[in-house]
């Protein structure tokens, strides 16, 4: 195997890799991210009920029920 065959193969390998990293740290952030905003005590609960709240109120609104 030729010096330069070795070289191209060894970096193709390597940017193989970059790309494997790189998608594990970004699910590794996402999973971070979504177990924090879970975590949080009410906070989510409480801003979805009020989401919902607000469109059924406009909903009704609208229907007239």
């Amino acid at each position: 195997m030729s010096a330069t065959s070795h070289f191209l193969r060894c970096g193709i390998l390597s940017e193989k890799a970059q790309g494997m990293i790189e998608y594990a740290l970004i699910a590794a952030f996402i999973c971070v991210f979504v177990a924090t905003v879970f975590a949080a005590p009410g906070w989510l609960p409480d801003r979805i009920d009020d989401l919902y709240g607000a469109v059924l109120s406009r909903v009704e609104a609208v229907t007239g029920n």
